[in-house]
């Protein structure tokens, strides 16, 4: 149900959580006013348990299942959720079966698995049904057990009782005031419980959020507030005196301190020319702090040494920079794209680089991507780049290595029927067919086959949304959705043949089988880790696309400290592997650094012989901006001339942490590393210096796929030497530490590495890991693509990334937007553009024009670009189940100040008109600014030199601002925004001011005369109807067609733009019947000239060029004209509609 007040403003939103199993979803808005939302409530019924201590059993939809293929009641699992000690309570399940043995009850400890631990139960006994209490039956129900039942225990006061389907079958004589625990055990492989409920777990979610505004309507500050606990300042917007955004700061943590400041700069044309910057230091200007987790920047025009990037003067990105977490501040270490386009502005070549200490002449070409186009825009090759990772002596080494060489094969009407990969790389594409047909596709132009994927069948329903996904192989898997009558995504369910994961999505809420996961925030979401709720925050690029995640958590270290006395060996063997055991654990109270008693005496002994060259050891998961540390006490004596052996240190090492050459999986990857490594010992390749032992505390980094990155060190130096017994020597400190860079592993450890056996003592030795605060960053090829350069914490999972925060479907490996799918291993649509005929001259698969370096379709209907701002707007961030992007706050920042973008998608010579912010003289006729001059620019983005205007008076004119509204499409409706246009106006006498000069030539360069063909609306040419797009001769017009469907209701904006400045010597010939309270059909002749009548009633009057008519029936237009009474045209017809796409 949806209230009203009496603007017609939604103020309360009430709806059945079917998540929730029917309690009711509210929320509620609280307007100014002007109608700008102030807060903004929402309740959210919570209910679904969390459990722990699962042994031998999964979670399910509502429930748990056993998972062990044997029988036992050696199953089970216990809620985190708890009754309070004194408070009454009760749990409830649903009998999902009758052939399984299980129980379900109540206990104040969770013990074990076993039935007899749990203090009130039911126990299901297939068609069975008693009652236990701590292992003993107490009581057997009549009647067979069907599946639906439900059974319930419930405490009242102190007192026990159980229910099946409301009727009270048994009253427990053991009373009860305790905690309480939902507590299960199962017996039978495979059984389940299920719509598990626990009285206490019920409760509500509330947030509420509340918005500032400045004088213009601006959001400056939203805070939020979850469940009372506290308003929370999520994000602060600052705005620079052209309205556009500068700062957004994220994350209050107190007294106006804030997690990270993302700074925006634009040139003087108002592109976005800079986010932070990719240096990611403090400037003064572009970026004003430090500590920043990205920044990148945009070039245009601008040329830098060592990119050899091009300069455009079109709009078109030349090149962008950018550094992430963990690449440290700096010049060195930034990345970057080098950017080539076609002449018809389809991105072309992407290249890689990455700047070393001086230049850019690191990593060259590892991440490129290359395509080709057929004359439709369908892309008929595509080349991709990885890097190749190897290992030469103690370096790592990094080759540029092609992963996809891909050929396109089309059928009739751009649909794509077979891709082939030259290559056999897995990564990147998966060219998982040889089929003559890979793909089909339904009457609609539907994608229902991709067999690359192995799906074998997609099924839409009647919104063209696709509703059941089936991929073929053992196991086979499906992916289910479901929508509202509208379109929004309700629901995903995936099965990878044993398990059913869910996905609901309910206005912004998130559940994973039936648990609240996140919620959506302002600037990114909030995650339920535990009782507790984690701010996570969205930075994203130019385009939306999400960049980096950070937490508002505070990072924790965790030390692991090894003494190896007894007290703590326990302990310590648990921490950490290859333990010293035996003669290797040395009780040696002059090498002991624990105490400087004898208290404690242990520590680890190697002398470097076979079995006692690499100590204590342990490896962590890490991701860049992570730290690692290891610090250790040392002594050394007695050293020998006996060879050591150090042929066998690769074998050595790698057992240390486990893995041999017999291992399998993971396992054998993170083997053939530490073996490759240990190999170089062995061979006598190692670091250090022969001046004292080689004996060494180590940390060792992997990327991602156990491929050598670095090593960090400490040898032992000969103040550690132990001479005797007497004097006793101090123990040297050793420490090494790592900030990583790449995500990977790092392995830690001590060593003697020494050619001869000498006794190394390590004692007191330590292993920290310290986490950074970013927990996600991505990198993409322009399609989309991630690279190998992206990462994620397992615990943090971010689907919404590319295509300005579009969600991934891990499944399929597709974006999933409101309209349509699209594959960034392909680079296409998976579906038909709903606004396909809007589009008539690329194919409707097309994504971003092919050039997605400059566009994006976050809807998936019609493309844009920009990066997301706050706006005024009510909606606040959209529903992560929309398709849409989940972090946006709604709006775009680009050409100009009224946050829009604008026409002539995909044509050079549009340079950008509408809003106040553009450069004023020539910028509006596509002219660019060149030493003092503008010039015209070509299709390939040069300047053309034999076109040069002055910038007033001059060449054949002079510059004239013109008053007038522009449009501009988004969201499905079209808005206005007040804006200045500069016109360039020919004349053949006098000069500005001349009163004549509204004859002369009367605004050549602004207006042309408008006619419809067929639904849509396109500029043409004087006398020549039948060329419907203006090639190059206006570039300040738009290019391409208008819908036609999207002018109704919008008369009164279309008088007023023929209105300003006009001075009557204009035509607008447009079809009445196609706007409500449009322009009538009324033209008069009162014997001075023809007047045209507006809907306002007032008259304007229709001169001709020199003030002489020429009266021409222009009949070829037909039935058009023929509404208007065929009236005679001058002979510079005009018609002055400028509507952005």
């Amino acid at each position: 149900y949806v209230f009203y007040d009496k603007y017609g403003r939604p103020i309360q939103v009430r709806s059945d959580n079917h998540v929730t199993l029917g309690e009711a979803d509210l929320l509620t808005r609280l307007y100014d006013f002007e109608g700008k939302v102030l807060k903004e409530v929402s309740s959210r019924p919570q209910k679904a348990l969390t459990w722990k201590n699962l042994v031998n059993v999964g979670t399910i939809i509502d429930g748990i299942k056993r998972t062990a293929t044997t029988n036992g009641w050696n199953g089970g699992a216990s809620s985190v959720q708890e009754i309070p000690a004194g408070t009454n309570g009760w749990i409830e399940a649903t009998v999902s079966e009758t052939n399984t043995n299980r129980m379900i009850g109540l206990s104040d400890i969770d013990s074990n698995q076993n039935y007899n631990t749990l203090d009130y139960a039911f126990y299901l006994n297939g068609t069975s049904l008693k009652v236990y209490e701590n292992g003993a039956s107490k009581f057997t129900v009549s009647g067979a057990l069907t599946t639906g039942t439900k059974l319930k225990i419930e405490r009242t006061g102190t007192t026990v009782k159980y229910y099946r389907n409301g009727l009270l079958v048994y009253t427990s004589l053991t009373p009860s005031s305790t905690k309480l625990m939902a507590d299960m055990s199962l017996n039978t492989a495979g059984a389940t419980l299920s719509q598990i409920r626990l009285s206490v777990a019920q409760g509500t979610l509330s947030i509420v959020k509340s918005y500032t505004y400045d004088a213009k309507g601006r959001a400056t500050e939203i805070k939020q507030n979850i469940n009372s606990t506290g308003d929370q300042v999520v994000a602060k917007y600052v705005y620079n005196e052209l309205g556009q955004l500068v700062d957004k700061q994220l994350h209050d943590t107190g007294g106006n301190n804030f997690l990270q400041s993302v700074d925006y700069r634009y040139n003087i044309r108002g592109w976005l020319q800079s986010i932070n910057n990719a240096q990611l230091t403090n400037d003064g200007s572009i970026n004003d702090d430090m500590g920043d987790f990205f920044g990148m920047e945009m070039l245009y025009n601008n040329v830098e040494t060592g990119l050899n990037n091009s300069a455009y003067y079109n709009g078109n990105i030349s090149a962008i920079k950018w550094k992430g977490a963990g690449d440290g501040s700096g010049a060195e270490e930034q990345r970057s794209y080098k950017y080539i386009y076609d002449k018809s502005d389809r991105l072309k070549d992407a290249a890689f680089q990455m700047r070393g200490t001086s230049s850019w002449d690191k990593h060259a070409n590892m991440f490129n991507e290359a395509m080709t186009y057929d004359v439709n825009g369908n892309m008929m090759s595509l080349k991709r780049h990885d890097d190749l990772k190897g290992f030469s002596g103690l370096n790592a080494t990094h080759t540029a290595t092609l992963i996809d060489n891909l050929t396109y094969t089309y059928a009739t009407g751009n649909k794509l029927s077979k891709v082939e990969d030259a290559t056999s790389d897995v990564k990147g594409f998966s060219n998982g067919s040889t089929a003559t047909t890979e793909y089909e596709y339904d009457t609609n132009g539907n994608v229902t086959k991709d067999l690359n994927k192995n799906i074998n069948s997609i099924a839409y329903n009647i919104l063209g949304k696709p509703s059941v996904i089936t991929f073929s192989g053992t196991p086979a898997k499906t992916i289910t959705y479901t929508y509202d009558a509208a379109g929004t995504k309700l629901k995903m369910a995936y099965y990878d043949g044993t398990t059913t994961t869910t996905t609901d999505y309910v206005d912004g809420f998130v559940y994973t089988n039936n648990a609240l996961n996140f919620f959506s925030s302002p600037e990114g979401r909030v995650v339920k880790n535990g009782s507790n709720y984690e701010y996570q925050y969205a930075i994203t690029d130019h385009q939306g696309n999400t960049r980096v995640m950070f937490t508002s958590a505070d990072p924790v270290a965790q030390p692991h400290t090894a003494t190896f006395e007894t007290g703590t060996q326990t302990t310590e063997q648990a921490n950490f592997q290859n333990y010293p055991t035996g003669g290797n654990r040395s009780s040696l109270g002059l090498f002991d650094h624990t105490d400087a008693g004898t208290t404690y005496t242990y520590s680890q002994l190697l002398h470097g012989g076979n079995g006692s060259q690499v100590g204590l050891a342990k490896s962590f998961k890490v991701f860049p901006g992570d730290k690692v540390k290891i610090e250790a006490y040392a002594k050394y004596w007695n050293e020998t001339s006996t060879t050591s052996n150090l042929s066998g240190f690769a074998a050595a090492l790698a057992g240390a942490f486990g893995v041999s050459s017999g291992s399998t999986g993971e396992a054998l990857k993170a083997y053939t590393g530490l073996n490759n490594y240990g190999g170089v010992v062995a061979a006598g390749g190692g670091s250090g210096s022969t001046s004292s032992p080689k004996a060494f505390v180590n940390i060792l980094i992997f990327d991602k796929d156990y491929k050598f990155l670095d090593i960090a060190f400490q040898q032992i130096s000969t103040n550690a030497e132990q001479v005797g017994a007497s004097p006793v020597v101090d123990h040297e400190y050793l420490m090494s530490e790592y900030d990583i860079k790449e995500a990977g592993y790092a392995y830690i450890y001590v060593s003697n590495e020494n050619a001869t056996q000498v006794d190394v003592y390590f004692d007191d030795i330590t292993m920290t890991y310290t986490p950074n605060r970013v927990i996600q960053s991505s990198e993409y090829y322009p399609f989309g693509l991630q690279t190998a350069n992206s990462w994620t914490r397992e615990s943090s999972k971010n689907d919404y990334l590319y295509n300005a925060g579009s969600e991934l479907n891990a499944a399929s490996g597709w974006y999933e937007m409101f309209y349509r799918g699209y594959d960034p291993a392909l680079g296409r649509m998976l579906q038909v553009d709903p606004m396909a005929s809007s589009f008539t001259s690329v194919s409707p698969y097309n994504y971003s024009f092919n050039d997605p370096v400059f566009f994006n379709d976050p809807s998936g209907a019609s493309p844009n670009n920009g990066i997301p701002i706050p706006t005024s707007s009510a909606e606040g961030p959209s529903s992560g189940g929309g398709g849409k992007s989940f972090f946006s706050l709604g709006g775009k920042i680009g050409l100009g100040s009224g946050g829009h973008w604008a026409d002539g998608i995909n044509y050079s010579d549009w340079m950008g008109v509408g809003g106040s912010q553009i450069y004023r003289d020539g910028i509006a006729m596509g002219l660019t600014d060149w030493g003092g001059y503008l010039y015209r620019i070509n299709g390939d983005g040069s300047k053309d030199n034999r076109e040069r205007y002055e910038e007033r008076a001059g060449v054949g004119g002079f510059w004239k601002d013109e008053q007038f509204t522009d449009y501009f499409f988004e969201g499905g409706k079209l808005w206005s925004s007040p804006g200045v246009k500069s016109t360039f106006v020919q004349q053949t006498q006098g000069g500005p001011g001349d009163p004549g000069l509204d004859w002369q030539g009367g605004w050549e360069a602004l207006v042309r005369m408008i006619v419809p063909f067929g639904s849509d609306i396109y500029p043409v040419e004087e006398g020549d109807p039948s060329k419907r797009v203006i090639e190059g001769t206006v570039p300040n017009l738009p290019i391409g067609p208008t819908s036609l469907g999207n002018l109704r209701n919008l008369g009164a904006g279309l008088r007023a733009l023929f209105k300003n400045g006009v001075s009557g010597n204009s035509i607008i010939n447009i079809r009445s019947t196609l706007l409500n309270n449009g322009f009538t059909q009324t033209i008069t002749n009162n014997g001075s000239g023809y007047l045209f009548t507006n809907s306002l009633g007032e008259q304007v009057r229709i001169m001709s060029r020199a003030g002489t008519w020429d009266v021409r029936i222009m009949n070829q237009f037909g039935n058009y004209l023929d509404e208007l009474g065929n009236i005679a045209a001058p002979s510079k017809t005009h018609g002055i509609i400028v509507f952005p796409k």
